[in-house]
């Protein structure tokens, strides 16, 4: 690959909506990292508070700063960021996520291996205010993945990639974020890059926090908060949106792309069939128990009516197979973690 000397090697971009109580330290961590070839894009989704004064005030040369002149939603932010990106090398930085020292040096030199598209690392987790709750490592040795055994990984461990960088031309060639996937946008994308036959590589050592905090469109997901989840999609929700656009159809959705793709490719992997079958049974026992917990009809009903689409996907066989099976180790796992009176119904993998 040719690099272009008059352009920054890579972009960090930061798509952001009302972003002040966090912004300025996501783009300090950029800022400070040890490596001098980058640009910081903040892409700003028609923020109403202090983000956009924020951003004006840190005098350096390496910031882009662009503003939405409409709120475009979360996910088209994030497409319009691989749009406006100058680098050949792409990072999505959440406004609240935050890089830690040496991660673009580290990762841009797993990248001169041209058989790598995607590099990313174990991530620390962090509260609101910034403090370590733990790190998530899926290896404990650096891996370098082919593109199949990287798709294996991802069901297995079923963890988001955070904070991936991966080649700009590839999210251009594969079609960026779709925003059809929802919550599972980066993973439905990542996929894309190794369907197109792209390595990986897999960094032990974090290099990167995730902030956990109530705000979060994933966290709003698992409590079903339409209220913040429209503040990510940039309009007021009502039920009617529920139904089209829950976790668990999402999941559906991002099941259906993989079992495709696998046929497409010629994957003759049925262990990530079952991998997601699982997962997602998990998931919808979680969702389930919640709508009844809360004595939800409406939310209840919904997940009912998934038990279609699941058995046309599976068959009826595996479904009564694998529901009691998973509901039951799930019970017995909590049970050996915790005291009966203190049973928590929550499943989630993300």
């Amino acid at each position: 690959m040719t690099i272009d000397k008059s352009k920054p090697l890579v972009s960090v971009c930061i798509p952001v909506f009302n972003g002040e109580n966090y912004l300025l330290e996501s783009i300090n961590s950029a800022l400070q990292q040890d490596y001098s070839n980058f640009e910081v894009l903040i892409m700003d989704n028609c923020s109403t508070d202090s983000t956009e004064l924020i951003a004006s005030k840190i005098n350096d040369n390496r910031i882009r700063y662009v503003r939405n002149n409409n709120n475009i939603g979360a996910l088209k932010n994030f497409s319009k960021c691989v749009d406006e990106c100058l680098g050949e090398y792409f990072v999505l930085l959440p406004h609240d996520d935050l890089l830690l020292p040496g991660f673009i040096s580290e990762y841009v030199k797993r990248l001169e291996d041209k058989s790598v598209g995607l590099v990313y690392s174990s991530v620390q987790i962090i509260n609101a205010g910034g403090v370590s709750q733990c790190t998530k490592i899926i290896h404990r040795e650096n891996r370098k993945f082919t593109s199949e055994q990287v798709i294996e990984d991802l069901f297995v461990n079923f963890m988001p990639i955070q904070m991936a960088m991966v080649r700009t031309a590839i999210l251009r060639k594969v079609g960026s974020f779709d925003s059809n996937y929802g919550l599972f946008v980066d993973i439905q994308l990542w996929l894309k890059v190794f369907f197109d036959d792209w390595d990986c590589f897999f960094l032990a050592k974090p290099y990167s926090s995730h902030r956990s905090h109530d705000a979060q469109g994933q966290a709003a997901f698992h409590e079903l908060r339409l209220d913040i989840l429209g503040e990510h999609w940039g309009r007021k929700l009502d039920k009617e949106f529920w139904r089209e656009n829950s976790y668990n159809v999402f999941f559906l959705k991002l099941m259906k792309f993989v079992k495709n793709e696998l046929k497409i490719n010629k994957y003759n992997n049925e262990a990530i069939n079952l991998l997601m079958l699982k997962i997602f049974i998990k998931s919808h026992i979680r969702f389930l128990s919640l709508a009844v917990i809360r004595l939800n009809s409406f939310f209840l009903w919904h997940e009912i009516l998934l038990f279609r689409s699941i058995i046309k996907s599976y068959g009826v066989l595996k479904i009564v197979y694998y529901y009691p099976l998973i509901f039951i180790s799930e019970i017995l796992k909590k049970l050996k973690n915790r005291s009966i009176d203190k049973i928590e119904f929550n499943w989630s993998k993300k």
